[in-house]
């Protein structure tokens, strides 16, 4: 379960954010846009790419603690990241949706062995019980080491295939409906509720960055990893894509543990922006 301390300051977070956005946009004679859930392309609500609007121009705002802090851009659902990608190989669903570990009952943290028998079976893995933790049953998926070569291989071909528009999902669209202003800027804070220091980028020269990303830039990280029993931290948890990660929401047993994801910190993208 998700600790008080956890929701607390999770709640703090939000209400943090929002009264930034409502400085930063008073600061330039700008506006905020209404917190309230949108229209998606999912037949559900979703939450609003677009924080602020300064003269005629659509701002993201992320305003993490510290330039160095990953901070969470995107977190979604399996099924959502489908609806923004339906065309996406069997194969490297079943790899993604067991890498974060898409077989509970409701998100809810109570696991489906049977569905997740099933999907170690289609994806290969010839003994799923040793892919059990036996201190932790609510972080049951698998990691990179789990999935073996040839999916891990499959993920990475579809993201580099994929790249711009994955961040084109990420930073600019989510699963907002068409008809919804998309952000044409993003503004990072150096630190946290910094009004002055802030980098500016153009949505468009991310997505032309992402467009011409190397192919080595797509990674399991797994570095440091010497096999399941001695792995660095987070060694086969994590997918680099540039400047994000991508990753299983590990927090809890709320509605978004099990999900996708997204990270990326502002240093990392001043790096990829290089």
């Amino acid at each position: 379960m998700i600790s008080q301390k956890k929701r607390l300051s999770g709640e703090e977070g939000r209400s943090s954010g929002l009264e930034y956005e409502t400085s930063l946009a008073k600061k330039f004679g700008g506006k905020t846009f209404s917190r309230k859930k949108v229209k998606s392309i999912c037949r559900k609500l979703t939450t609003r790419k677009a924080d602020i609007e300064i003269n005629n121009t659509i701002i993201s705002v992320k305003n993490p603690k510290l330039s160095s802090t990953s901070t969470q851009v995107q977190v979604c659902p399996y099924s959502t990241f489908k609806c923004y990608f339906p065309d996406i190989p069997s194969n490297v669903e079943y790899s993604l949706r067991s890498f974060i570990g898409d077989f509970v009952d409701n998100h809810k943290g109570k696991e489906n062995k049977d569905h997740f028998f099933m999907l170690c079976e289609i994806v290969g893995i010839k003994d799923p019980q040793n892919t059990l933790s036996s201190e932790e049953l609510r972080r049951v998926r698998l990691d990179s080491f789990s999935l073996g070569k040839d999916n891990c291989d499959a993920v990475v071909e579809w993201l580099y295939e994929n790249r711009e528009e994955v961040y084109r999902f990420i930073f600019q669209d989510g699963v907002m409906d068409p008809s919804l202003e998309r952000p044409t800027k993003l503004w990072w804070s150096h630190k946290k509720n910094d009004l002055t220091n802030i980098s500016k980028f153009d949505m468009s020269d991310i997505l032309q960055r992402a467009r011409n990303m190397d192919k080595s830039e797509v990674r399991f990280r797994d570095e440091g990893g010497k096999g399941k029993s001695k792995k660095a931290k987070n060694a086969g948890t994590v997918i680099q894509v540039g400047a994000i990660t991508i990753q299983m929401k590990g927090s809890g047993s709320g509605a978004a543990y099990h999900n996708l994801q997204f990270n990326c910190s502002l240093n990392d993208l001043n790096n990829f922006m290089k």
